[in-house]
Formats: structure tokens, sequence, C-alpha cells
């Protein structure tokens, strides 16, 4: 079996509908590449004074886009993988 499967796509492909098919019919644990860039946007905001759960995801995607672009830059193409795969548990499927 698959232990680490990637999902990708543009928006409105179909990305978190396959993965959830994957969680359902073959227990894959489901990651969004998102998730820590969301994590480190929403402390850096909090820290001053913006609580970003109050806004749709659609009204800061910009921001996390951004964020994810400087931090590739800065720190490595590779720096969201890396991120990504101190959390992994497999098997896995990363996208949606």
């Amino acid at each position: 079996m698959v232990e680490l499967l990637g999902v990708s796509g543009r928006p409105r492909a179909g990305k978190t509908t396959l993965c959830e098919y994957l969680v359902e019919k073959y227990g894959f644990n489901h990651y969004e590449m998102s998730g820590p860039i969301t994590v480190d946007v929403r402390k850096w905001m909090a820290g001053e004074g913006v609580d970003l759960e109050r806004y749709a995801k659609e009204d800061y995607r910009w921001l996390l886009q951004g964020w994810g672009h400087f931090a590739r830059v800065a720190k490595g193409e590779d720096y969201w993988i890396k991120r990504m795969l101190e959390k992994v548990t497999t098997p896995a499927v990363i996208g949606g």
C-alpha cells in the first residue's frame, strides 16, 4: 500500500473530495499543505491583535500565499515540505 500520497491541482479541482475519499475508503491520514502556513500567519497576526478566525479564508488567502512564498525564498524551496513531514503519520495523503 502507498504510504504517502500528494494531491495537487487547481482551485476547486476536487482535491479535498479525493482526500476525503482516501481517508474514508483506505484509512489515510489527511494533511493540508496550508496547515503550517496558516498556523504561522495566525500566530503572527494574533501578536498584532488580529484574530483571523473572525474572517473567511478567502479574505486573507493572499497573505497566506505571500507568507508561503517568502518562507520558501528565505529558508529554501523545501522548507514547507520539511515542516509538513515532521507531523505526518503514514499512510497519509497531503493535499486538499
